[in-house]
């Protein structure tokens, strides 16, 4: 299998390159989720104090490793600032991706964000390999390209989000090979509703604490042929935990299939840790992945 995968990023990745910079869910609360998450452009300008988070993924049984920096802060009284790195690459340091973004957002009402970033994208491969060196179809070890990511999200009521996001909105093309595609745009659509809303009308106080502290998150997105679905909840534990629960279906020719995930998180202070396990169902024999996230939000 571990062939089988390293086949797949060397001739869809680096040849095409409309296979590259895939949707891995890097961040480990949303991955607890099933992926589904409020998108972080998108909801840049309603960020509250500074926010840094770090996080380390081992997806397919470790085949491949991700890292991701994510720093927000608010700039002035209705604008924010947002930095995200990311990093991907196989376990055998055969091929990597990075992106580098930063972020700006504008609040012009108390409950709307509108939010861009101009982002680097690389990807790499390592030109000591005589499998690299040898390969007719690969004409460079590295290629980069600028894009634009937009989004735009808003509270209409104390407990409803919506929003939307455009990533890689202009055409980047990362191909290490002579021909080669832009890497597809990826349109999001998000929903999150506090379920405490719900709690008054429940009689059981066991049921309306935990709805007081529930949140459910929906996501629908769309990058070139591949449809994907992915629902979450989570719930508070006692002020300092929380435990979460996600689905995810993707139909496409990368990676389709349905995939389940469990999350936990952990609350100290302005310290919090999440841990995300997500196995993903079909043919795929390396399908368990982790990710372990730390954040300080002051």
């Amino acid at each position: 299998m571990r062939l089988r995968f390293l086949a797949l990023v060397f001739c869809l990745s680096c040849a095409s390159g409309w296979a590259a910079f895939q949707d891995l869910d890097l961040d480990a609360r949303s991955a607890g989720m099933g992926g589904a998450s409020i998108d972080t452009i998108a909801s840049l300008g309603l960020a509250e104090g500074f926010v840094l988070s770090f996080t380390h993924s081992s997806i397919f049984s470790d085949l491949v490793r991700g890292e991701l920096l994510r720093a927000s802060l608010p700039f002035g009284r209705f604008a924010s600032l947002g930095l995200w790195l990311s990093l991907v690459r196989d376990s055998d340091g055969v091929y990597k991706e990075e992106s580098y973004a930063l972020g700006y957002a504008i609040r012009p009402a108390a409950n709307f964000s509108l939010g861009v970033a101009v982002k680097m994208m690389r990807t790499r491969l390592n030109e000591g390999l005589e499998t690299v060196r040898s390969n007719p179809y690969i004409v460079r070890s590295s290629s980069s390209a600028f894009t634009i990511d937009l989004g735009v999200s808003a509270t209409p009521t104390e407990n409803l989000m919506i929003g939307i996001s455009l990533h890689n909105a202009l055409p980047a093309k990362t191909s290490l090979s002579e021909e080669g595609e832009d890497i597809p745009t990826l349109a999001r659509a998000f929903i999150s509703y506090k379920l405490a809303s719900l709690a008054p009308a429940v009689q059981q106080a066991a049921m309306r604490r935990v709805l007081s502290g529930t949140i459910g998150v929906a996501e629908l997105s769309q990058r070139a042929d591949q449809t994907t679905l992915k629902l979450g909840l989570e719930s508070g534990i006692g002020g300092v935990g929380a435990i979460r629960f996600g689905y995810s279906y993707s139909g496409g020719a990368i990676q389709p299939g349905s995939s389940f995930s469990f999350g936990l998180g952990l609350r100290l202070s302005h310290l919090r840790v999440d841990y995300a396990y997500q196995v993903a169902v079909g043919d795929l024999v390396e399908n368990s992945s982790h990710r372990i996230s730390s954040s300080l939000e002051f």
